[in-house]
């Protein structure tokens, strides 16, 4: 039903396809905004496996071949099982000389940069600006006053008719002319709802404290990672010394880089005996301006 075009005003049968050939219900910023967010939560679907969650499935990739890095379950020569990403090209044996990353090790330090970055004061306030300024332009770029006025135009029109109608004055014209009105009246409550929908306004304390009290969570919970990669995390580029960390908002801030924690990188002598979902995502491009919203749509989700 999310994906449906319809609701933009598509009319689809079979191979036609006719934009403008019904009557839309949502406006397009709002019905990409929300593929934006089914696209984030399907990389989400591949963490799980009957060897355990791998968090950043479908956000680590490989700082040298761009490939993404997939979770995979390990067995040492002394029997011992663990886990770990490798990178997807050299599993493959397209030519990458990536070694395989510890996985908790690797989302433990992860998790810990988001937390020792993002949730800052300066960066919580930076953020909650960005989000009041971002609700405030949504304001002003939309047709809510319009579609009001407009709205509240039928239906003083309406109330005329049906005025007239109670003192008998009744004629083909006069029904003719009240259901078109009504379905006018029908069509502009859709699109204003639509249009208040798109906005969603959370005032700017509530986002700073919503934001603090994240920061205080367990960085060693898995359900606490999950939070903090899905909520601030576009991705994760790991090179041989350092791991690059895209965030999904804009600006100068959208990008931190971190030196590697001893012991991230696994023992070769482990064979791979098995692996999780192998999904071959492209690197994601660097933030841009549509970023903001998507990591505010995730934020949202704090207080749901």
């Amino acid at each position: 039903m999310l994906r449906n075009e319809r609701y933009i005003g598509i009319y689809i049968y079979g191979n036609v396809r006719i934009e403008g050939g019904v009557p839309r219900i949502v406006s397009d910023e709002l019905f990409w905004k929300v593929q934006e967010v089914l696209k984030m939560r399907s990389r989400v679907k591949g963490r799980h496996s009957i060897y355990g969650d791998y968090l950043l499935t479908g956000k680590l990739f490989c700082g040298q071949c761009k490939s993404n890095m997939t979770g995979i379950s390990g067995t040492s020569r002394n029997g011992d099982k663990y886990s770990y990403y490798a990178c997807h090209n050299r599993q493959t044996k397209k030519g990458c000389t990536k070694k395989n990353v510890n996985k908790d090790a690797i989302e433990m330090q992860v998790a810990k940069a988001i937390r020792d970055y993002a949730l800052q004061d300066d960066v919580i306030n930076w953020i909650a600006d960005s989000t009041i300024a971002y609700n405030r332009h949504q304001e002003e770029q939309s047709s809510i006053a319009i579609l009001e006025a407009e709205l509240n135009g039928v239906k003083k029109s309406i109330k005329n008719l049906l005025a007239a109608i109670e003192q008998g004055i009744v004629t083909e014209t006069t029904k003719g002319r009240l259901m078109e009105l009504e379905s006018e009246q029908a069509a502009l409550s859709a699109r204003l709802s639509a249009e208040r929908a798109d906005i969603i306004t959370v005032p700017r304390e509530d986002i700073v404290a919503g934001l603090k009290l994240m920061r205080d969570g367990d960085v060693s919970s898995k359900r606490y990672q999950a939070k903090l990669f899905d909520t601030f995390l576009v991705a994760v580029y790991l090179y041989d010394d350092h791991l690059k960390l895209v965030f999904g908002f804009t600006g100068k801030r959208n990008t931190i880089s971190v030196p590697i924690e001893p012991g991230l990188i696994e023992d070769e002598s482990a064979a791979p005996v098995s692996g999780s979902y192998k999904l071959s995502f492209a690197p994601p491009k660097q933030a841009g301006n549509r970023a903001f919203p998507v990591c505010f749509y995730h934020f949202m989700n704090l207080f749901a």
